[in-house]
């Protein structure tokens, strides 16, 4: 069976290069995961890999030194109640956290939309079928649902920031966590792109309730060097640690260089250097948006990831292949629909934007793109 959401994207791509076949030019990319040349010359000018590491033994969580588990832990806001147990990647950590939730029988499980399309897919293959809920949307603001809905279920899903949103959870949504775990409701935080200082943990850590998943060098927009930790409550740790050896295997020398870098001074700077240059893009791309008051954004969210609203277009143009292709042919530009991140039709057309792929050329496309889409009558 094939995935839906890759198979969308795969259309998109075709388009894309339908455009290159008959203009010879490719069309600029908007909301991809990767990074222009320009943010790649800055990291590799600031960053600075440890060198002293063993490559050549295997590597496993457990055999980590216990001081680094510690140091890690207290970095990301965990107390002496939580264990760290450290994956590949943020797929790694998703599929054994749904093996957790499939041998400790729970089935009512939901997902709060957006979020990362893996954690559906995975899911499903271990059979368990989570219901999907979607945020709530309102003055260009997204929401958990309210408490007495949330209750119904076993197991509730979220993803913070809002998955391709870049907005965080507000006081009033943690209260609603805190609610739903202390009444026996079991909360994943996939926190992968969370920054330094904003994880969810530093308000409920040791919750045996509360399980979350993080990657920092991910909220820098560093994917070539990584790690994934899964941090949960003392008592699950063995199991946690048995089935990574089913599921995931030894950690790669990536995985161990970024461990330490992680504890490194020079993260410090790249996480500083980063968030200067976001900011610098942001303004940029902020004082383009401001032209354009057909636009309807979030001007409170922080990160790479923006997305943009289109209140005056139906939403149903995300999924309208012909529109997608008059789009691409008449700016010269593409973008991942949101509806593909599991954001719902009521906000209307929308799509994110990666401020990590920002330069002159991005710019200029952007311009033309909200030119363009500004002036449809829908």
């Amino acid at each position: 069976m094939l995935i839906d959401r890759l198979l969308e994207i795969d259309n998109i791509y075709s388009l894309e290069n339908e455009f290159f076949i008959q203009k010879n030019i490719k069309p600029t990319r908007l909301s991809t995961w990767d990074c222009s040349r320009e943010f790649l010359d800055l990291i590799n000018k600031n960053i600075v890999i440890p060198s002293d590491i063993d490559f050549i033994t295997y590597k496993y969580s457990y055999n980590i030194e216990k001081s680094i588990h510690n140091c890690i832990l207290k970095k990301l806001g965990g107390n002496s109640n939580c264990r760290l147990i450290f994956m590949q990647n943020n797929t790694i950590s998703i599929v054994n956290i749904v093996n957790f939730l499939k041998l400790n029988k729970k089935k009512n499980i939901a997902i709060v939309n957006p979020a990362y399309f893996s954690i559906r897919e995975c899911l499903n293959s271990f059979g368990l079928k989570p219901y999907e809920i979607s945020a709530n949307y309102e003055n260009n603001h997204f929401s958990l649902p309210n408490t007495e809905e949330l209750l119904k279920y076993d197991v509730i899903w979220i993803t913070s920031p809002f998955f391709s949103i870049g907005q965080y959870f507000d006081k009033k949504d943690i209260l609603k966590i805190k609610t739903l775990i202390n009444n026996g409701v079991l909360v994943i935080g996939d926190e992968s792109y969370a920054s330094h200082g904003s994880e969810l943990i530093r308000n409920f850590s040791g919750h045996k309730n509360f399980i979350s998943i993080y990657s920092p060098h991910k909220s820098i927009c560093i994917n070539g060097i990584k790690f994934s930790v899964v941090i949960t409550h003392k008592d699950f740790l063995d199991f946690f640690e048995t089935w990574e050896d089913v599921f995931a295997g030894n950690l790669l020398s990536s995985n161990v260089y970024a461990i330490y870098h992680y504890l490194s001074k020079n993260f410090e700077l790249c996480e500083l250097t980063v968030k200067q240059y976001l900011s610098t893009m942001r303004l940029h791309i902020v004082n383009i948006l401001e032209k354009y008051p057909c636009i309807a954004y979030d001007k409170n969210t922080n990160g790479n990831l923006l997305s943009l609203f289109f209140p005056h277009i139906s939403s149903s143009y995300m999924k309208s292949k012909s529109f997608l292709r008059q789009m691409i042919f008449q700016t010269a530009t593409s973008v991942i629909p949101g509806y593909l991140n599991g954001i719902d039709g009521s906000s209307g057309f929308n799509f994110r934007i990666n401020l990590c792929l920002a330069n002159k050329d991005y710019f200029y496309s952007l311009n033309r793109l909200l030119f363009y889409l500004c002036q449809k009558k829908y």
